[in-house]
Order: structure tokens, then C-alpha cells, then sequence
């Protein structure tokens, strides 16, 4: 409210990110449960399976930044699940949202994913795994020393928020 200083409207900010990206990750689990259309659909090869999302990531700062997680996963294979509406790149950026949080905090009253230049239908971990990927290579992409410390102090609790609220809606 206007009149509040600017450290504790910041803060009260900063409280709610999680919240916020709980509703993001129920828009997500929400994308993954739609039905896909009988007959055949179009898949995206790059989101097919974890050789795909492996050699993707594979070489430069990404591959040399994440070798032992892709390593890891590599030999961890998640169990193949039915494809669902992948979006291939979900992220807060890609979430166009009109209106005012709700208590629960989903957008009110529209919260639409858009650029889907890289959607198709994959196994639903494999699309979570991308957009956690996000969470992880965004210090990559910052050059000030100490704004990308402080997103990797804050990278956590933000994933944290986004899967809690993935997993209490996801349809599995």
C-alpha cells in the first residue's frame, strides 16, 4: 500500500515469490493433465527422452556447468510415463497473467503460457526437468558477480515453491 516503506513492501515481495511460483507450478501440472487429441500427435524430438535432453544440454557452459547432474541422470533414468502437453520451455517469463494473486496464488482471472515454439508431447518429467533447468542455468545468463549470487541464494526456495505446487496438483 502506498505509504509502506520500501524495505518492507520489498520484502513482503520477495515473501510471496514462492507462493506465486506455487501457482505457476499448479499452471504447469494443469498443461500436463490436459487430454491429447485420439490419433496420432506430433512429438517434439528434443523433448523425447533423456538422450535428447542429455546431448541438448551436452558440451559449452551449460554441458560443462551441469556434467555431473547430466551425468547422474543419465544413469538415473526416470520410468517412462504416457506423453502429455509439453511446453518445452516453461517458465514464469513464458506465463502471460492478467489480473491480481489470489489468496492461493494462481493469477485471477487469466494465466496463459505462451512462445510455444519448442511444445510437443513427452513424458511429463521431462518437461518439469526443463523448466527446473531454467531455475538452474539463470546465474548463467547474469553478468554482475553479485546479482548472480544473489539469484543462486535465492534459486532454491524458488524451485521449492514451483515443484510444491507442481506436486499437489500434478496428475501423478
Amino acid at each position: 500500500p502506498e505509504g509502506t516503506p520500501l524495505a518492507e513492501r520489498m520484502l513482503a515481495e520477495m515473501l510471496a515469490l514462492p507462493r506465486l511460483l506455487g501457482g505457476f507450478g499448479r499452471l504447469h501440472a494443469r498443461l500436463h493433465a490436459l487430454a491429447l487429441p485420439a490419433g496420432p500427435v506430433a512429438s517434439n524430438d528434443e523433448l523425447g527422452d533423456v538422450d535428447a535432453l542429455v546431448a541438448l544440454s551436452g558440451g559449452g557452459p551449460v554441458g560443462d556447468a551441469l556434467g555431473a547432474e547430466l551425468a547422474w541422470l543419465d544413469t538415473h533414468r526416470p520410468a517412462a510415463g504416457p506423453p502429455v502437453v509439453c511446453h518445452g520451455e516453461l517458465n514464469p517469463v513464458q506465463v502471460y497473467s492478467h489480473g491480481a494473486a489470489g489468496d492461493d496464488g494462481e493469477a485471477d482471472p487469466l494465466s496463459v503460457p505462451v512462445n510455444w515454439t519448442s511444445a510437443g508431447t513427452a513424458d511429463a518429467e521431462l518437461d518439469v526437468a526443463a523448466t527446473l533447468t531454467g531455475f538452474w542455468s539463470g546465474a548463467l545468463y547474469i553478468d554482475n558477480a553479485v546479482q548472480r549470487r544473489l539469484y543462486r541464494m535465492a534459486r532454491d526456495p524458488l524451485a521449492s515453491g514451483y515443484l510444491t505446487g507442481y506436486r499437489t496438483a500434478a496428475p501423478r
